[in-house]
């Protein structure tokens, strides 16, 4: 994009030509939905804090005014308050394409509680590590956090601890890194040569990586019965029918992807459909497939002109049919079967007659002491 608006700047002909506003459209439409309302959204900020300065300090995020004067609504609006405009633009052009890859492959309903649960953890987070350091140094209280580089880091933090042995496109460059490497050089870049504060981005990198091992998914990663019912309703059905939104049906998920970039994945074999001969004697069992008959027509078992394919239509019965193909059991094996049931049944009838005389038994030695009692007693009345 940026090679392309160079062109254009040095070529006056070509800023006239229609291509340009054709370009500039086709880029537009490739974001996404959150994407566009994010780059809006800060820009027309930007703008309107030149005018009224008082917006960016009612939009922005710190100790003093959030946690001391209850100023909750900035934990949401923070993340589109960018007063320079050399951030500005760095951070759109880093950002905007990150996002926009995300919400393509998660989808804008996904992506939208994503977004939010990320932006408001942040904010959270900055807010209990200012109130700690406030003791260390008073002036954190009144510190800002906004923009959207916390936003980016926990992009990155995310995608770099899924896939840490994948690359990744370095900034906006046309390179690429190791993704486990990519969060240490942003670190030293932002760090170090744009000065900017390092726990902002350690905080975007903790909120991405705790993504990542998925601590946070009940939060925004639903299930599609649950994006369906979101859909319905009617805030978000009429944001379906807005340019840019990704639906879950137009996700294309890649069938047999390796989680891991080194893992090699070998599709199945397909099912064999031609013919074939089984050696060694061994049939396949309980199977209504053709057989082949060149073993039987070579031992001249069956006739020379019949077919090389058996199936139950040949001329051959099909009980034949059956025991060439393992269906059916030879006579030995059933007899043997009904040999066993019936020693079986035998057994069950010999332990139910035993069971029988053990309780007559029982019957007998507990009913005999109170005879012989009775007895007794009916004696000493007599007498």
């Amino acid at each position: 994009i940026n090679a392309e608006y160079m062109g254009i700047m040095a070529n006056p002909q070509v800023q006239n030509s229609p291509q340009v506003s054709v370009r500039a459209n086709e880029i537009w439409n490739g974001f996404g939905l959150i994407s566009k309302f994010v780059f809006v959204a800060t820009i027309a900020i930007f703008f309107a804090g030149f005018l009224f300065s008082a917006i960016w300090v009612a939009l922005a995020n710190n100790l003093d005014s959030t946690f001391y004067h209850f100023q909750l609504w900035k934990l949401l609006t923070t993340s589109f308050v960018i007063p320079s405009l050399l951030s500005l633009i760095i951070e759109l052009l880093i950002y905007i394409p990150r996002a926009t890859a995300h919400e393509k492959e998660i989808g804008t309903i996904r992506y939208i509680f994503f977004f939010l649960f990320s932006n408001l953890l942040i904010q959270i987070l900055f807010l209990c590590y200012a109130y700690i350091a406030q003791y260390a140094e008073p002036k954190m209280r009144i510190q800002f956090c906004y923009g959207l580089m916390s936003l980016y880091f926990a992009e990155i933090g995310f995608t770099c601890w899924k896939n840490p042995e994948a690359e990744v496109p370095f900034l906006i460059l046309d390179a690429k890194i190791k993704a486990k490497y990519y969060p240490l050089v942003l670190l030293a870049i932002f760090g170090i040569v744009f000065q900017s504060p390092i726990y902002l981005i350690l905080i975007g990198l903790i909120v991405g990586y705790c993504h990542a091992c998925g601590y946070f998914d009940r939060f925004y990663n639903f299930s599609p019965a649950t994006v369906g019912r979101i859909e319905g309703n009617c805030i978000f059905a009429k944001i379906k029918t807005m340019s840019g939104y990704q639906a879950l049906s137009s996700i294309i998920v890649p069938v047999n992807q390796p989680q891991n970039p080194g893992q090699v994945i070998v599709p199945p074999a397909p099912a064999f459909s031609g013919t074939g001969i089984s050696l060694g004697g061994e049939q396949v069992q309980r199977s209504q497939r053709p057989i082949s008959n060149l073993v039987q027509k070579a031992e001249g078992s069956i006739p020379p002109n019949s077919p090389d394919i058996l199936t139950p239509g040949d001329g051959y019965s099909s009980t034949s049919y059956n025991q060439l193909t393992g269906n059916v059991e030879d006579d030995s094996s059933r007899a043997r079967e009904e040999k066993m049931e019936s020693h079986s049944r035998a057994g069950t009838e010999t332990e139910l007659v035993q069971v029988e005389d053990k309780k007559k038994d029982a019957s007998k030695q507990l009913i005999q002491p109170l005879f012989i009692f009775a007895l007794k007693k009916k004696k000493k009345k007599k007498k």
